[in-house]
């Protein structure tokens, strides 16, 4: 009885639609702080999609530490990171973006501190961080 009970209870939990309400308030709350701070600054808002499990991500998150690509992050955007989870987090928050983890994570978006979207990588531009150079990220960052 104790294992069904603790069955049920471990299915309730994951199922909670409230959890998955208080990520995407999390991320919206996050968002209009990072909103202001980019108006209020005249900065692009960069938002990161990616996961602590995403060996990609990993290597995406190196390389925006390389001193010369945290350089350009700094000078010209507010860097938002987006928690995705294992694909259960945030994602009305993405689909806000036009879903730009369908094809894999990390992804990107850059919008304009007026909320315009600049470019989405919706197309897995980056799913395959592992094998990239850090000057094709830059050169990307660069671009907008």
């Amino acid at each position: 009885m104790k294992v069904l009970f603790c069955i049920v209870l471990a299915v309730c939990i994951s199922c909670n639609p409230q959890k998955e309400e208080k990520q995407q308030s999390d991320s919206l709350f996050r968002y209009s702080k990072v909103l202001r701070q980019a108006k209020l600054e005249n900065k692009k808002i960069l938002i990161l999609f990616g996961a602590d499990w995403c060996p990609d991500c990993k290597a995406m998150d190196r390389m925006l530490t390389e001193p010369d690509v945290q350089q350009i992050v700094e000078s010209n955007y507010i860097l938002m990171r987006v928690d995705v989870g294992r694909f259960d987090k945030n994602l009305d928050f993405a689909q806000k973006f036009g879903n730009p983890i369908a094809k894999g994570i990390p992804a990107f978006v850059i919008l304009s501190n007026e909320e315009k979207v600049l470019v989405a990588t919706n197309n897995g531009r980056f799913a395959s961080a592992r094998k990239m150079k850090k000057q094709a990220v830059a050169d990307f960052l660069l671009a907008y």
